[in-house]
């Protein structure tokens, strides 16, 4: 018998929706259609939102590319009234003042919108019902707000785009074929589930894998031309895989969710170029012999947060940890995004890792996040999100999120490790708070020798919280003992703190 693996769940789309289809409850991202630019949710209530660039598909049916967190709204319907609710909160709404620029994102009450048709396109553009000011993109830099449709905004073609779920997955099919030429061919028999015995058809048997499939064979001859193998141990490709059930290390295929309690000293990784989601998953129990990380990534990969995640290496022979919570291979990619939590750090003993990146040296590729709950916290001279001791780290892009990063003793909350060097760092949304050990910077350097590419922090985040360490010279920028310089650009009016 052989197997052959069927089709598996696709990500999630992001797919266009008219306004009359939305329903309580909808996560969607607002563009406008003419300068394919999205409306940010996180300027608060001192700026309007800014028209982030997204990239539609030909048709602009779907988004093309995973929207960041600092794009998604949550739609509430009451009739033919609507609310967006920025995505992660439970009080912050999209609400208009009586101003041209007075678009907003905060507490106040006059968040409701209806939708009338006007403008050079004649279509729904939406109408604030406190101050009767319709909202669309100006000079595709931010969204703002008219008392009629005007010159401003009358191209604007305001579109909603919803999150649909990923296709249900297919289960993983199997063929079943005799070889030509086999001796007493006609004493197999072949069993469905729990239906009757038969003979196996010409041409084979196949099916889709729902079923356990049995072959007895009832003759004397011992027959070689049958070979049947068994891929129990190998989940599907598109199936939800408990971690719990693992008993030898594991690779995740793209569309796979893992999920469960790691209970044995198994390797997880992640298939180059896959996107996993990792639902309240927990690897925190590998022992000593363990010198890997909690979640392995060798080549390019995509994680997916969705409910409460929290994942740790292992320890070596001598009972150190070297890893971090997640890895992420040199010159490779890890992407994290969702809308669920992760906390990920080195090990509870010994710890030498970092959160997510690299660890005791050992160098790591590139890190984005796009969005997720994330709390990361380094070992002993790792940082939280980056680089380990004496090695290099590649860039570190934040585009949205609720971010969290701590650095162990000598190592950045989010750039370097102590003796080691990060590539750019790149911040242009979310809430982020990072936080230095001894001598190092917040965001960028580790304590001695530190360097770091250039570190970028745009007017479109939320909030970046930096705390240096004790003896750090700089909460954003270089570390204390030999540091080379940094060239740190704060974007004006940034919502900066450095402490």
């Amino acid at each position: 018998m052989t197997a052959a693996t069927g089709a598996w769940a696709q990500s999630a789309t992001w797919t266009l929706t008219a306004y009359g289809d939305l329903q309580t409850g909808d996560l969607v991202v607002i563009v406008d259609k003419t300068s394919e630019r999205a409306m940010s949710n996180d300027n608060g209530t001192s700026n309007p939102p800014s028209a982030v660039e997204v990239t539609l598909s030909s048709d602009k049916n779907s988004l093309s590319d995973a929207p960041a967190d600092n794009l998604k709204w949550v739609v509430e319907r009451d009739g033919d009234n609507y609310k967006f609710r920025k995505a992660g909160s439970d009080a912050h709404y999209l609400y208009n003042i009586n101003s041209n620029n007075g678009v907003r994102v905060g507490t106040n009450n006059a968040n409701q919108y209806v939708f009338e048709n006007g403008g050079e396109n004649d279509v729904p553009f939406m109408k604030n019902t406190s101050n009767s000011r319709y909202i669309g993109v100006y000079d595709n830099s931010n969204w703002r707000c008219y008392t009629s449709i005007n010159n401003n905004i009358k191209n604007t073609v305001t579109a909603f785009y919803t999150k649909q779920a990923a296709s249900s997955p297919a289960p993983a099919g199997y063929t079943v074929t005799m070889k030509d030429g086999v001796k007493d061919a006609d004493k197999w028999t072949v069993k469905v589930g729990e239906g009757q015995a038969q003979a196996l058809p010409i041409g084979g048997l196949t099916g889709d894998g729902s079923e356990t499939v049995t072959l007895q064979y009832n003759g004397r001859l011992k027959v070689k031309g049958v070979k049947a193998t068994s891929e129990a141990g190998a989940p599907a490709a598109g199936k939800t895989v408990d971690l719990s059930t693992l008993t030898a290390d594991y690779e995740a295929k793209d569309g796979e969710t893992l999920t469960g309690t790691l209970a044995n000293n198994v390797k997880v990784s992640i298939a180059d170029g896959a996107t996993v989601t990792l639902k309240d998953v927990n690897i925190t129990n590998l022992g000593e012999n363990c010198d890997w990380a909690g979640i392995n990534c060798p080549g390019n990969a995509t994680l997916v947060l969705e409910g409460t995640n929290t994942v740790c290496a292992g320890r070596d022979g001598s009972d150190y940890n070297n890893y971090p919570g997640i890895y992420i291979a040199p010159d490779k990619t890890l992407t994290i995004q969702g809308d669920g939590t992760l906390t990920a750090y080195s090990n509870g003993t010994n710890p030498y890792g970092g959160g997510i990146g690299g660890g005791y040296e050992i160098a790591c590729g590139n890190i984005v996040i796009n969005g997720g709950n994330i709390t990361a916290t380094g070992g002993e001279s790792s940082a939280g999100i980056g680089g380990g001791y004496e090695i290099a780290c590649g860039t570190i892009t934040i585009n949205g999120g609720n971010i969290t990063a701590t650095g162990g003793s000598c190592a950045a909350g989010i750039g370097g490790g102590d003796y080691a060097s990060c590539g750019n760092i790149t911040i242009s949304g979310g809430t982020v708070s990072a936080t230095g050990g001894d001598c190092s910077a917040g965001i960028g350097g580790g304590r001695s020798n530190g360097a770091c590419g250039t570190i970028t922090i745009k007017s479109t985040v939320t909030s970046v919280t930096a705390t240096k360490g004790s003896g750090a010279p700089n909460s954003i920028g270089s570390g204390g003992e030999n540091g080379t310089a940094i060239t740190v650009n704060i974007e004006a009016g940034a919502n900066v703190t450095q402490n």
